[in-house]
């Protein structure tokens, strides 16, 4: 199994709290991982097609804010889409801190989002998201 050393993870929430906790969280389950955090879901996909453009590393997972100010997620998630192929190793995941059930069946429908996890994550949501992205290095303990 191919192990990716230094997975990138992007985060996509306008509450500073929720991505300093979301940092922490994976960071305790794996191993030498990077963040790059947007308090502006369209700050996160103008860097996003940048580094795709110029041949950068992309982020293994995208954690993304559904409630944001001036583009929010499912407007992030609809421009994503215009610019998806499936070479694309990037895996969407929303987090929320409203459990909206309208929200959680079109997230589930959703062909390019992975899953749906209540703010702030647990250790259970983080271990799923390493079992999905199975490549990832994880913390020995």
């Amino acid at each position: 199994m191919n192990l990716i050393e230094n997975p990138l993870v992007y985060i996509i929430d306008d509450d500073l709290v929720s991505q300093f906790a979301t940092q922490y969280r994976l960071k305790q389950e794996m191993d030498s991982c990077a963040f790059i955090s947007f308090d502006c879901a369209k700050d996160g996909l103008k860097t996003f097609v940048d580094q795709l453009s110029d041949s950068k590393q992309l982020p293994d997972i995208l954690l993304l804010d559904l409630e944001m100010p001036i583009m929010n997620g499912w407007e992030f998630l609809k421009e994503f889409g215009n610019i998806y192929n499936s070479k694309i190793p990037t895996e969407i995941y929303v987090l929320s801190s409203f459990s909206n059930p309208d929200d959680r069946l079109k997230v589930k429908n959703h062909p390019l989002v992975k899953g749906y996890f209540n703010k702030p994550l647990t250790r259970l949501d983080t271990q799923q998201i390493i079992v999905n992205k199975r490549n990832l290095k994880l913390k020995t303990r």
